[in-house]
């Protein structure tokens, strides 16, 4: 559905384009409207619309000014102005935004409407040419995006031996790999609302929209490259003829991003840069060094590029683990006060020491064993992992808050691993319609309670958001039709609800640790 959004300072308007146009007629959805531009920005900050039909003379931001603006942040966005004004200027200044229709009032609704539906259909052409292209690469060698993003994966794990021949695979795939000097960073771009699910088409137009932005910036990056590792994980790569020249160009490149993704959209966007590799078997050190360096931000999270982990501060690492070690003790001797203690010692080290975020969680992942097998002992049926609750957690606080409410006696926590029976109905009904475009709001709707609430219980008791456990089971689905050799990945991909063969791709790589191809392969040789 096409979303459209209202400004105008005349409360008549809107009222008359709210009230007596039936948008759902045209599958159009009014998701927003302002009466000045001020307003109007932040709304459409929030909404995200297709289409922006807005007055030009208004309080605050003028309609060209917040159509400048909001095309900086929503480049796939189209705006039709609607006027008094006859003005020349205005005219040349729309032309210069890109503006696609400029109406004069008072425009009668059936030319609203008709410049409307002619915008809809232009934005419904250019989605189905995107999403049309992601299926179609599949049926060439799984794509070329698909298959830089596997060639990357191998050599970031260390999976590339042969230099020369990578060098030669790199060419054929068009990733810039030869200059002398390489570096890798990780961008992560994260959700304002981590309990929102997005289908897998609005996945596929939020990379469209992010991967726009992104090549704008990487046009004044020479020697720059990125490719999608995982859901809102994109891998960087710069290459020069030095350290020093690989590094500044690095750094360029990384805040040219940070400039084109905006805070008000990604407000969880963290880049971590890696060291300089001397050629391709180093890249591996460059990807840790990244990942250690994206971590950063869970101590720092004002801060959006991160230029390399710290050196490892040993003595506060020291004590920290010292404090888990008391924490453990005291939890198996089930003093809980006391391990709590402990508990908020060891995590005051490492924010000291800044550590390496995923060391933290490993050492929260342990307390949290001891206490969970601890609390069902009498009841071991009911003891489920619920540690991948740790993977989403992004910032510090989020981690210690967290931890502090999981790290209390079995009588508080009684009921934790039964599980709500919304949870249940949510993932029989994710079991029965897993082929289908759903949604958080669809499943929300069928088993009649809200979205939000519906993300976060689900978070809160199985540890994965609902997107999460979605695409983790269709996976699960796919792997079982890779056993017939009569069908084709794309065709998998479509059957399990993917309407993106590259979303069905990263998503089978984040979760099955290879590629689909691949999958299929190693089963046949077995």
């Amino acid at each position: 559905m096409i979303k459209l959004m209202i400004v105008d300072d005349e409360a008549g308007i809107r009222k008359g384009l709210r009230h007596y146009v039936d948008w759902s007629t045209w599958d159009i959805q009014l998701v927003a409207e302002a009466e000045n531009g001020d307003d109007a920005f932040q709304k459409a900050i929030q909404t995200q619309p297709d289409i922006l039909l807005s007055d030009i003379r208004m309080p605050g931001r003028d309609g060209i000014q917040l159509a400048r603006e909001l095309k900086e942040v929503l480049p796939s966005l189209r705006i039709i102005f609607l006027t008094g004004y006859n003005e020349t200027q205005y005219l040349q200044d729309a032309l210069k935004i890109g503006v696609k229709d400029y109406l004069l009032k008072p425009a009668g609704v059936e030319n609203i409407v008709e410049s409307v539906l002619k915008v809809k259909k232009e934005c419904l052409s250019e989605r189905n040419r995107y999403l049309e292209s992601m299926s179609k690469d599949a049926l060439l060698n799984e794509g070329i995006p698909i298959l830089q993003m596997h060639f990357l994966g191998d050599v970031i794990h260390g999976r590339i031996t042969n230099e020369e021949a990578a060098l030669g695979k790199a060419w054929r795939l068009k990733i810039p790999m030869d200059q002398p000097c390489l570096q890798l960073a990780l961008l992560r771009t994260g959700e304002a609302d981590a309990n929102q699910y997005r289908s897998s088409k609005e996945h596929a137009m939020d990379f469209w929209q992010k991967t726009q932005s992104m090549n704008l910036a990487l046009e004044n990056s020479p020697g720059g490259f990125f490719t999608e590792l995982e859901p809102d994980l994109f891998l960087l790569l710069m290459g020069a003829d030095t350290p020093a020249h690989t590094n500044t160009a690095m750094l360029g490149f990384c805040s040219k991003l940070s400039d084109a993704l905006s805070p008000k959209l990604y407000p969880y966007l963290a880049i971590g840069v890696g060291s300089v590799a001397q050629g391709i078997r180093e890249l591996p050190a460059s990807y840790r060094d990244a990942r250690r360096a994206l971590g950063l931000w869970a101590w720092n999270t004002d801060t959006r590029i991160f230029p390399g982990p710290r050196p490892k501060d040993e003595p506060h690492l020291e004590a920290a683990h010292k404090w888990e070690h008391a924490a453990a003790h005291a939890f198996s001797q089930e003093l809980w006060s006391e391990g709590s203690r402990y508990f908020e010692d060891m995590f005051r080290e490492y924010a000291c020491a800044l550590a390496d975020f995923d060391e933290v969680k490993h050492s929260c992942r342990r307390l949290l064993t001891i206490v969970r097998h601890l609390v069902h002992r009498d009841s071991p049926a009911q003891l489920e992992d619920d540690t991948a609750h740790l993977d989403v957690l992004l910032s510090g606080e989020e981690l210690r808050t967290w931890m502090q409410e999981q790290l209390v006696e079995p009588q508080q926590q009684e009921g934790h691993a039964a599980g709500s029976p919304l949870v249940r109905k949510a993932q029989e009904y994710i079991r029965d319609h897993y082929s289908e475009d759903i949604t958080l709001q669809s499943i929300a709707r069928e088993i009649f309670v809200t979205p939000n609430y519906l993300g976060r219980i689900f978070r809160e008791q199985t540890g994965y958001k609902l997107g999460d456990w979605l695409n983790k089971y269709r996976i699960n689905q796919a792997k079982l039709l890779l056993d017939d050799p009569e069908l084709k990945t794309y065709e998998i991909a479509t059957r399990v609800g993917f309407s993106s063969y590259k979303y069905f791709s990263v998503c089978f790589l984040k979760y099955a640790g290879c590629s689909a191809r691949d999958y299929r392969n190693k089963n046949d040789r077995f």
